[in-house]
């Protein structure tokens, strides 16, 4: 403990904030405007959406250069197209099938994928589906197999789709039972195979309400599905949100914040949780306008409007309020971030944690500068083990044009007391790893001795990979 005492000490000269590019993590081009796809596919045009999983295995929603509205939607996964609009042959169901238009995208550590499709030639009341890769799941107007609906009831549309490791779905829905005077409903469920399990539904009464649930959070970010099929979603009661995971009450408008005499005035738009039930979700307080803007973990405040950030300047923003907030099951928290400095073309990145991993104006791609990071849904994400990124940007080619591209790092986080993410175990680590040890906020990459727990039976094996143990 003496030894670890005096590595603080030494550490507290040293710079714990990695707001900074000194060390960068190599920056991978995946598909960049103007790249060619294979087969007769054009090239390139415009990136959509983004997901990634824990091998590195991309899902990229993009159009090509053909410029034909009905055929110019492509997805492409690891460099192959598997699916494209307009075009049969893609779809196993229903028979002679193409899609017509894309939802959200994510993918499975197998590899799998799931997207709510809109398909044809098929009336407006048949015309989407849920799927699992090419394989039609539930298709619009089919009954519901839910024990918690009645009988008879059809699938109005399909919103949000999510799979997780297992391969299950997370699918946000609307259904029309027939002993609801036909009056629509909005539900989230679980889909695993014919099995559809009910997570909750428009009328249900949840716990910390009043009231029953108006309607769910339709949003990509809006949701988070776990492989022990937790699920994290945002209710509507009497046009007060709240955010839950299953049945447990997290957040909720007018409910305090972790500020004291300051409360949740807006939340509900952008979610995530982890494996270990870690979870995070993007907010705004009563009170000060300039500080109200938050970015909550675990309860408590990682990141506010007003904190240092990079070159001495403030935090001005997280972006969108329905943008991805992002968190591994290692605990490290992959975010968006605005400050104030006067030079508009460098005020803006993506940080893990405290690390700034991408700069506008800043950050480099082959010798291209990144002029533009997006924060909208979909436009970036964290593999579920902490350790791929993937992303939209925009690259100046210096000759006054933009090229739109989706970008992957790989951060080779699993490293254990690599607490500030930095690709090694040294000084740099030991204030964070006191901080984390002192503030209860569990971590992986701190769980050094691996029994699940975050404590001082760390200490010692800290201090062994600090020797080069």
């Amino acid at each position: 403990m003496t030894k670890l005492l005096g590595l603080i000490s030494i550490s507290l000269f040293l710079t714990t904030c990695c707001y900074g590019l000194d060390d960068p993590y190599p920056i991978i081009p995946i598909l960049v405007e103007t790249d060619e796809l294979p087969g007769d596919n054009g090239n390139v045009f415009l990136i959509h959406s983004v997901a990634i999983n824990d091998t590195g295995e991309t899902l990229v929603h993009l159009r090509n250069s053909i410029f034909n509205a009905a055929t110019d939607e492509v997805l492409v996964q690891n460099g192959e197209i598997v699916v494209r609009e307009g075009l049969t042959g893609f779809l196993n169901a229903p028979q002679d099938a193409f899609v017509k238009g894309f939802d959200a995208i994510s993918i499975s550590n197998s590899g799998k994928r799931a997207q709510n499709l809109f398909v044809g030639p098929f009336p407006f009341e048949q015309d989407s589906g849920v799927y699992r890769d090419n394989d039609l799941l539930i298709l619009e107007s089919e009954f519901s197999t839910a024990v918690d609906l009645a009988a008879g009831t059809p699938f109005l549309e399909f919103r949000d789709t999510k799979i997780n490791n297992s391969d299950k779905l997370l699918v946000v829905a609307t259904v029309d039972q027939p002993t609801n005077d036909n009056e629509a409903e909005r539900l989230i469920m679980i889909v695993d195979g014919d099995n559809q399990q009910i997570v909750a539904k428009e009328g249900d009464l949840l716990p910390g309400q009043s009231g029953p649930i108006r309607d769910i959070e339709i949003g990509h970010s809006g949701s988070a599905f776990n492989d022990n099929d937790d699920v994290m979603f945002v209710t509507d009661v009497n046009f007060v949100e709240s955010i839950y995971i299953n049945n447990t009450l997290i957040a909720k408008e007018g409910l305090p914040s972790p500020i004291e005499n300051r409360t949740y005035v807006g939340i509900g738009e952008s979610v995530d949780m982890n494996n270990h039930g870690d979870y995070v979700f993007k907010a705004n307080l009563s009170g000060d306008f300039d500080t109200n803007s938050v970015i909550i973990k675990n309860g408590e405040i990682f990141k506010q409007e007003g904190d240092p950030g990079p070159g001495g300047f403030q935090f001005t923003s997280f972006g969108s309020v329905s943008g991805p907030i992002k968190i591994g099951n290692e605990g490290s928290v992959l975010w968006y971030g605005e400050w104030d400095d006067p030079n508009a073309a460098t005020d803006s990145g993506l940080f893990l944690n405290d690390m700034l991993l991408v700069q506008e104006g800043v950050s480099y791609v082959n010798g291209l500068e990144v002029d533009l990071l997006h924060d909208t849904a979909g436009k970036f994400s964290l593999s579920s083990n902490g350790e791929w990124i993937i992303f939209k940007a925009e690259l100046d080619d210096s000759f006054g044009f933009l090229l739109n591209g989706a970008f992957a790092i790989h951060l080779s986080s699993s490293i254990s007391g690599d607490i500030n993410c930095d690709g090694a175990v040294d000084l740099l680590d030991v204030q964070p790893f006191v901080d984390l040890l002192s503030g209860g906020v569990f971590s992986g990459k701190a769980d050094i001795n691996g029994d699940g727990k975050l404590n001082l039976l760390d200490v010692g094996p800290f201090v062994e990979l600090l020797n080069g143990g």
